[in-house]
């Protein structure tokens, strides 16, 4: 089973960016994780360029995304809401239908309780809008401090706990 792994966040360092690549490390033996790392490479949606020929990184994003049983999505709070350039990504999605019937799990790595809270409210928002279904949350709260100048997590429990959470959506979306 292939899953997709996005970070919502283009800010060097950030914990939601930290998730995404140890979870290709820590997938169980029926799944590979494959991180998508295209998110600043996406213009701005336009949709005169939304034709049969759409620029090629948003046909990169679409194939992806399209390959895949499952979607794993970190993505942090701005203002409120949903970072733009994530944003973007999913306006260049909402015609092709790569979310439809896609299960997707938002991770939020905020130490804060309520960190991500509005993002979270609004993607799910969006992720209806794209029928993408169902929607599984898991905050799984990961310091700074716990990831390194490499961008890699250190700490055995915050890891532990992402392959937990990642073990059983991987079983949820495998029983469908």
């Amino acid at each position: 089973m292939e899953l997709v792994a996005v970070s919502g966040s283009l800010r060097a360092g950030s914990t939601h960016t930290a998730v995404v690549p140890a979870l290709a490390d820590l997938a169980p033996d029926i799944a590979r994780v494959r991180v998508y790392e295209g998110l600043a490479d996406l213009p701005a949606f336009n949709p005169h360029m939304d034709g049969d020929a759409p620029p090629e990184p948003v046909r990169a994003l679409r194939a992806t995304l399209g390959a895949a049983a499952a979607v794993v999505l970190s993505v942090p709070e701005y203002a409120y809401g949903i970072p733009g350039a994530f944003n973007n990504a999913l306006d260049w999605v909402v015609s092709s239908g790569e979310f439809a019937g896609r299960p997707v799990l938002l991770l939020n790595p905020s130490p804060r309780q309520d960190g991500a809270a509005h993002a979270h409210a609004a993607l799910r928002l969006v992720l209806t809008a794209l029928d993408a279904r169902p929607v599984e949350v898991v905050r799984v709260p990961v310091a700074h401090a716990q990831v390194d100048a490499a961008g890699t997590i250190t700490d055995a429990a915050v890891l532990g706990d992402l392959r937990q959470a990642l073990v059983a959506f991987v079983r949820s979306v495998a029983a469908r």
